[in-house]
C-alpha cells in the first residue's frame, strides 16, 4: 500500500509474497525473516527466510517489480541442489552485481563454537556460489561476522562495514569496496556503528575515549567523517558530540533523512524526541520535538532520500500509531493507527521501587480506572534485565483485551542490566554483579505487595530468554514471592551454558565458567543447583523449542527433569517442534502460545476470563 492510501485509511493491501504459497510450493514452513535493499538497483532484495522460524536462514534474490524471486540471479543453493543455510546469514550488497554474504561451505568444519559460519566471501552475480571469494576468516578468538552497509554512492556502489566480533561487545572493523579495497577502521573496539548522514557517520560509545586531551564519555553519541575512520587519533577530525549522556538520560535511536537527523532518547525510561541538522560547518543545537504522549515506545524509519520521516508510537494502552514527519513544518502529524482501543478507559503509571543496595527502579504499572488496590488483583510482572536491551511499553492485544479488559494488572520492571539508563545501568548487572538485577527484580515484586496491589497469591512472573533465566532465578530465590511463573526459552545452566547454542558469544554478559570465580559466583544463582526438596515452588510453565539454535533446549529439558522429581512442585512443561528462539512458526502458532500463556496466568492467579460475543476465543 501507498502511504497516500494508507492515510486514506484503505484497506486494500497488495501481497509481494505470499509465504503461505511459498511454504506449499517448496514442501516446508517458510518463515519470512528479513529484506535488505540494494541501493543501487532500488528494485532489488535479498529476502532473508527460514525453514520453521529457526536462526538457520537462507537468502533468495526478489524483485519489486516482477513481485518473483529472481531464479537466474544469485543462487543460494549447492551444486547438489540443497538450500544453504547458516545461523543467522549475513548479506550486504556491494553493487548490483556483487555482494557480501557469511556461509558455511562445509557446515561440519566451516562454523565456529557457537554455531556461527566461520567465513566471510565476496560473490559475484553469475557465479555459483561455491566458487565465491573468501576474504575472511574468523580465528578461534573471534565469535562472529557483522555485515553493515554504509555510504553509498547510489549510482554506482556502497561500502560494506565487517565487524569481527571478538565478544558481545568488543570487535574490529574493516570496511570494503567494490573494487575489493579493504580498510581498517581504527575506532574503539566497542563502539557501536549508527547511522549515516551525507559524509558523516554516527558512533555510540561504550566505554570513555581520550583523544586530542579530550575525553568522550561512555554512552556519548559522536559524529565523525567517514574519512577520520581511516586515519590515527591524532589525525581525527571534526568530532562532534550529538548526544551526552546523563543519569537520567539514556540514548535509544537515530535515523537520518535527506535534510536531517532525528534522534529519540530516553528521559526516567519516557521517550524524547529531538531534531538536529547539519549547517555549512557545524551541526545545530539539539532541539526537542513536542510529543504528545510520555509513556510508551517510539520507532521512526526515513530514508536519506526523502525530507519526510514516519514515527511509530505505542504503549500498553494504546495500539501502534503512525506520524508523518515534515521536514518543512519540524513537526509530527497524525496519520493512522492499526486498530481502535478505547485507551481512556485504562491507566499506565510509572512507579519506582527500592533495591537492596538504594537505587530506585523504575516499573511501568498498567491496569483498568477504577481497580482498588485491594491486595487481590491478578498481577503479572515481566522484565529482561540483559545485553544492554531497554524492555519498553509495547502494544498486545492479547494483553489489552484478554487480561486487562477482564481486571488483570500488568507490570514491566527496568531492572538493571538492561539499557534503559545507558552503558552503567547494563554494567552494573553483567557478569559478578548480576544478583545486582535478581535483587531489582525482588524488590519490585514486593513494592507491588507493599502498596497493595497485589499479593504472593496473585503475582506470577514472565520472562523469556534471559529473561527467562531471571524469573526462573527469582522463583529459586524468593519463592514465597509468587504463585506461577512462566519461563519461555530460558538460559538454566549457568555452569555450562557455554557448552550449548550460541552459548560461548555470551561470555562478556555473564562470565566464563571455566575461570573458577567466576563458576563458583554462576554456581550461587544457577536454578540447577537451587531447587531443594524442602521447599514449596511456584506453579511453572517452562517452553522450548527443539529447533532453537541460540539456547539449547538442554536448558528446559534439565530443568523440567528436576522440577518433576520435586517432591512440592507442579510444572507444565511444552518443547514447540516447529519453532526457533521462541514460540511457533507462524502467526496461528504464536497465537495458540500466547493463549495458553494467559489461560495459565488465569487460572493460576484467579483472574476470570469473559468471552466476548462475537469474538474469537483466543485464550481457550
Amino acid at each position: 500500500m501507498r502511504l497516500a492510501d494508507y492515510k486514506k485509511k484503505s484497506e486494500e493491501w497488495e501481497v509481494l509474497i505470499n509465504f503461505d504459497n511459498l511454504t506449499k510450493s517448496m514442501g516446508k514452513k517458510i518463515v519470512f525473516k528479513k529484506a535488505t535493499l540494494c541501493r543501487q538497483k532500488p528494485n532489488r532484495y535479498f529476502i532473508t527466510m527460514t525453514f520453521g522460524n529457526k536462526d538457520e536462514a537462507f537468502v533468495k534474490e526478489w524483485d519489486l517489480s516482477s513481485k518473483k524471486f529472481i531464479e537466474d540471479g544469485f543462487s543460494v543453493k549447492r551444486s547438489n541442489g540443497s538450500y544453504i543455510e547458516d545461523k543467522l546469514i549475513q548479506v550486504a550488497w556491494l553493487n548490483a552485481n556483487m555482494v557480501l554474504i557469511t556461509f558455511s561451505k562445509s557446515p561440519s568444519q566451516d562454523r565456529n563454537s557457537s554455531g556461527y559460519p566461520k567465513d566471510l566471501y565476496l560473490w559475484q552475480r553469475g557465479e555459483p556460489i561455491e566458487k565465491a571469494k573468501k576474504i575472511y576468516s574468523l580465528s578461534e578468538d573471534e565469535n562472529r561476522i557483522i555485515l553493515r552497509n554504509t555510504l553509498a554512492d547510489e549510482q554506482e556502489s556502497s561500502d560494506v562495514f565487517f565487524s569481527i566480533w571478538k565478544d558481545f561487545y568488543n570487535h574490529k572493523t574493516f570496511s570494503i569496496d567494490s573494487s575489493q579495497q579493504i580498510r581498517k577502521v581504527d575506532l574503539p573496539s566497542d563502539c557501536q556503528f549508527l547511522e549515516d548522514f551525507s559524509q558523516y557517520k554516527f558512533i555510540r560509545l561504550r566505554s570513555d575515549w581520550t583523544i586530542s586531551n579530550q575525553t568522550y564519555k561512555k554512552g556519548a553519541v559522536l559524529s565523525l567523517p567517514l574519512k577520520s575512520f581511516y586515519v590515527g587519533d591524532d589525525q581525527k577530525k571534526d568530532i562532534t558530540i550529538i548526544f551526552d549522556p546523563k543519569p537520567h538520560l539514556a540514548f535509544y535511536g537515530i535515523v537520518s533523512t535527506k535534510n536531517e537527523v532525528l534522534m529519540t532518547q530516553l528521559n526516567h525510561v519516557k521517550p524524547e524526541i529531538l531534531r538536529v541538522a547539519r549547517g555549512d560547518h557545524s551541526w545545530t543545537s539539539l532541539e526537542k520535538i513536542p510529543f504528545n504522549a510520555d509513556i510508551g515506545k517510539i520507532y521512526i524509519t526515513s530514508s536519506i532520500k526523502d525530507a519526510t520521516a514516519i514515527l511509530n508510537f505505542e504503549s500498553f494502552i494504546c495500539p501502534p500509531t503512525f506520524y508523518t514527519w515534515n521536514g518543512k513544518h519540524h513537526k509530527f502529524a497524525f496519520m493512522g493507527n492499526t486498530e481502535s482501543f478505547p485507551s481512556g478507559d485504562y491507566i499506565t503509571e510509572q512507579r519506582f521501587a527500592t533495591s537492596q543496595d538504594g537505587t530506585k527502579i523504575p516499573y511501568f504499572l498498567t491496569y483498568k480506572k477504577g481497580m482498588h488496590f485491594n491486595s487481590n488483583n491478578p498481577t503479572i510482572l515481566s522484565a529482561y534485565g540483559g545485553f544492554q536491551i531497554s524492555k519498553l511499553p509495547f502494544y498486545s492485544r492479547a494483553l489489552a483485551n484478554v487480561w486487562l479488559k477482564n481486571g488483570g494488572v500488568y507490570v514491566t520492571a527496568n531492572i538493571r542490566g538492561g539499557g534503559e539508563y545507558g552503558v552503567a545501568w547494563h554494567e552494573s548487572a553483567r557478569k559478578n554483579k548480576r544478583q545486582t538485577g535478581f535483587d531489582d527484580f525482588l524488590s519490585v515484586a514486593e513494592a507491588l505487595i507493599y502498596t497493595n496491589v497485589t499479593n504472593p497469591q496473585h503475582l506470577g512472573i514472565q520472562g523469556g530468554s534471559n529473561g527467562g533465566l531471571l524469573v526462573t532465578v527469582a522463583m529459586t530465590q524468593r519463592p514465597d514471592l509468587f504463585r506461577s511463573v512462566v519461563s519461555n526459552v530460558p538460559i538454566l545452566d549457568m555452569e555450562r551454558y557455554t557448552e550449548f547454542g550460541a552459548g560461548p558469544s555470551w561470555i562478556e554478559e555473564y562470565g566464563n565458567p571455566l575461570d573458577p570465580e567466576m563458576r563458583a559466583y554462576l554456581k550461587n544463582y544457577t536454578p540447577l543447583r537451587n531447587i531443594f526438596p524442602h521447599k514449596n515452588y511456584p506453579t511453572l510453565l517452562l517452553t522450548t523449542s527443539s529447533q532453537d539454535q541460540r539456547v539449547h533446549p538442554w536448558h528446559g529439558r534439565i530443568m523440567k527433569w528436576m522440577m518433576d522429581h520435586h517432591p512440592n512442585a507442579k510444572t507444565y512443561y511444552i518443547e514447540e517442534q516447529n519453532a526457533g528462539h521462541g514460540s511457533g512458526s507462524d502467526l496461528t502458532e504464536i497465537i495458540v502460545a500466547i493463549s495458553r500463556e494467559y489461560t495459565f496466568f488465569a487460572d493460576t492467579l484467579g483472574l476470570t476470563i469473559k468471552k466476548v460475543k462475537g469474538q474469537p476465543n483466543i485464550y481457550n
